[in-house]
């Protein structure tokens, strides 16, 4: 699954992302440290990938708070976009905290993008199912 950036539909981005951008700014916590335009910068490299699944591969919006998307059966599914394969471990370890959290009712399902903040290329790296202990890529 690859995709550019280029391709979305701008308006539908811009939306998403400045939604999650104010959302980031009413905390000094969320914004770890960056400035407003860093923040908007931030979802809209992030937003990419959950507007691509929507556009083009039938997922919906999951309106619920802190999530991303749901997939065709309805199922809460969290996307994550790093810019390194390097990088893919950090974000894992990441999900499996969150995970342990059981207040944050977190997805069991991780698709995890790599995208180029140059040419605004990306492409699924992985898709991951947590096993009750940690997210495992899937083979298929």
């Amino acid at each position: 699954m690859k995709f550019n950036a280029k391709e979305l539909d701008v308006s539908f981005l811009k939306e998403r992302a400045r939604k999650e951008a104010n959302f980031i700014l009413q905390s000094k916590s969320k914004m770890r440290g960056r400035s407003p335009f860093e923040v908007m910068m931030d979802c809209l490299y992030g937003q990419a990938a959950e507007c691509y699944l929507i556009q083009y591969h039938g997922y919906t919006d999951d309106s619920a708070d802190y999530r991303d998307v749901k997939d065709k059966k309805k199922k809460s599914i969290e996307v994550k976009v790093t810019s390194k394969e390097s990088y893919v471990k950090y974000v894992l370890e990441r999900c499996d905290k969150a995970i342990k959290e059981k207040w944050r009712n977190y997805p069991t399902k991780l698709l995890i993008f790599i995208g180029d903040k140059t040419t605004l290329d990306y492409y699924l790296y992985g898709t991951y199912s947590y096993n009750g202990t940690e997210f495992i890529k899937e083979t298929k």
